[in-house]
C-alpha cells in the first residue's frame, strides 16, 4: 500500500501537456476555487506581501489585462478567429505552474526545450485566445524554467525580446522561490507592451487593493472568488442596513413605550393629588 501511494504521489507530482488540468474546467486539481487563469496542481505560489493568495492574485492581474486591452482580430487573422461580441476582451494570459514535467523515456532535449514544447502544447490544448491572441506562461520549478507562447496575433505585439527581458528581470524573483512576485512582475511588463491605460489600471489596482486589504481578505476564498462577488457584497450591505434600521426601529419604539409608561405614571399621580386636595377641602366646610 504504501508503495503503491508512492507511485500515485509520483504521478500526480509531475505532468505532461496531455495530463496537466485544465484550469477552466478542472479548477480544484488546479488548486483554485473556480475556473481561472492560474493553474497550481502542486501549490507553488506563495501569498503576496499583503497575505492575499497568490493564485487568486494572478487570477486578478491576467483579468485586468483581459479588461483593459481591446480584441485585435482584425481581417489578417479572420482565418483563426473574430472578436467575441457576446463577451467582448482584449487579450487573454493564462498560467500553469508545475513541479517537474514528466518525460516517459529519456531524450536529449533540454530543459528550455521542454517548456517550451510544454507551453506550446497547454496552448494549442486549451485554445483560450479569439484569433491567436493569447499566452500561456508556463513554470517547471525543478526544471528552473520558464516559459511564455504566444499567438501568431499576440506575438506581434510581445515578441521574444520582450519576453526574454522580462523573464530575465524576474529571475531574481524565481531564484528566492517568490513564484507570485515573479508572474506579477511580468504580467505587468506584458500589460504594458500590449497597450492598456496604465493610470486607468493604477487607480483601479489601488481601488482593489483596498478591498482586497479591507474587505475579501476577510471573506471565505469561495466567496471572495466567485464571479457574483459584488453581488454578494451588496446583497450583505443591504441586510445590514435592514438589520440597523429594524434595530433602530425596534430602539425607538421601546422609548417611546417607556415614555409612555413614566408619563402614564406621572398623569396618574397628578390626579390622586388633586382628587385627594379637593376631598380635603370639602371636609372642611
Amino acid at each position: 500500500m504504501h508503495i503503491l501511494l508512492q507511485v500515485i504521489c509520483v504521478e500526480f507530482e509531475n505532468y505532461n501537456p496531455d495530463t496537466y488540468p485544465d484550469s477552466k474546467w478542472d479548477w480544484t486539481l488546479c488548486r483554485m476555487p473556480g475556473p481561472s487563469l492560474v493553474c497550481d496542481p502542486n501549490q507553488l505560489l506563495n501569498p503576496t506581501k499583503y497575505g492575499i493568495d497568490g493564485g487568486l492574485a494572478l487570477h486578478q492581474a491576467l483579468e485586468r489585462i483581459q479588461k483593459l486591452t481591446k480584441c485585435n482580430c482584425g481581417s489578417d487573422s479572420e482565418s483563426v478567429g473574430f472578436c467575441d461580441t457576446d463577451n467582448p476582451r482584449g487579450y487573454t494570459i493564462s498560467i500553469a505552474v508545475l513541479r517537474k514535467i514528466y518525460v516517459d523515456e529519456p531524450n536529449s532535449k533540454s530543459e528550455e526545450e521542454l517548456v517550451s514544447v510544454f507551453a506550446n502544447a497547454l496552448r494549442n490544448r486549451f485554445s483560450r485566445g479569439q484569433c491567436q491572441d493569447d499566452a500561456f506562461i508556463v513554470l517547471s520549478a525543478e526544471d528552473n524554467s520558464v516559459w511564455t507562447s504566444t499567438g501568431s496575433v499576440l506575438s506581434k505585439k510581445l515578441s521574444p525580446d520582450i519576453i526574454t527581458d522580462a523573464s530575465r528581470n524576474a529571475r531574481s524573483y524565481f531564484v528566492m522561490k517568490d513564484y507570485t512576485g515573479a508572474f506579477l512582475y511580468m504580467i505587468n511588463e506584458y500589460g504594458k507592451t500590449l497597450g492598456y491605460n496604465s493610470s486607468k489600471q493604477g487607480e483601479e489596482q489601488t481601488n482593489e487593493d483596498w478591498w482586497e486589504n479591507n474587505v475579501w481578505k476577510r471573506i471565505p476564498i469561495s466567496l471572495r472568488t466567485s464571479p457574483w462577488r459584488w453581488w454578494i457584497l451588496g446583497a450583505l450591505i443591504f441586510c445590514f442596513i435592514i438589520l440597523i434600521l429594524g434595530l433602530m426601529c425596534a430602539g425607538q419604539y421601546l422609548i417611546s413605550m417607556v415614555y409612555a409608561r413614566i408619563r402614564h405614571r406621572s398623569d396618574g399621580y397628578s390626579m390622586g393629588r388633586k382628587f385627594q386636595s379637593g376631598f380635603g377641602s370639602r371636609d372642611q366646610v
